[in-house]
């Protein structure tokens, strides 16, 4: 089963000790895939730093973290099943983050999970599922995930 990494994963591997690479280099080849609409976001992350050796420290990280993932792209089926999901929250009252709505729909429509810290923000979209990793002591992920799913009518295809 493919993932799609969330930003929260790179925010913690950054600011909180959580080692991004070894969790990844402890899953199966092929495992990873990131959307690309948050590849954009990675890039503007590492341009608004204003400080060089951040930036790069930044870029290099970015470079090598990226040899491993796919970039998944944004097409006509995953802006169907945004547009679906964002009707059926509308219609219930309820909201999605703007760039976790496209995480969630890219993740539908591959059948893959969520890999995030931050499983809460996408508690409302239904059908999808996520991988949240176990951090065993500071930077250490440990080989088992929490799996959640949230029941629903609605598929992964478009």
């Amino acid at each position: 089963m493919g993932l799609i990494l969330d930003s929260s994963l790179l925010i913690a591997d950054e600011r909180e000790g959580f080692d991004l690479p070894a969790w990844l280099h402890a899953r199966p080849a092929g495992a990873g895939g990131r959307q690309c609409h948050h590849f954009q976001r990675i890039v503007v992350w590492i341009e608004v730093e204003t400080d060089a050796a951040r930036t790069r420290r930044r870029r290099r990280w970015t470079e090598k973290l990226f040899r491993r993932l796919e970039v998944v792209p944004v097409d006509v089926r995953v802006a169907r099943i945004h547009a679906r999901i964002w009707a059926q929250l509308t219609a219930d009252g309820l909201m999605v983050g703007p760039h976790d709505l496209i995480v969630a729909a890219t993740a539908l429509q591959r059948r893959w999970a969520v890999a995030t810290f931050d499983a809460r923000e996408f508690r409302h979209v239904r059908g999808w599922r996520s991988w949240c990793p176990n951090v065993a002591g500071p930077g250490k992920a440990s080989d088992h995930e929490r799996r959640q799913t949230v029941a629903s009518s609605q598929t992964g295809s478009a």
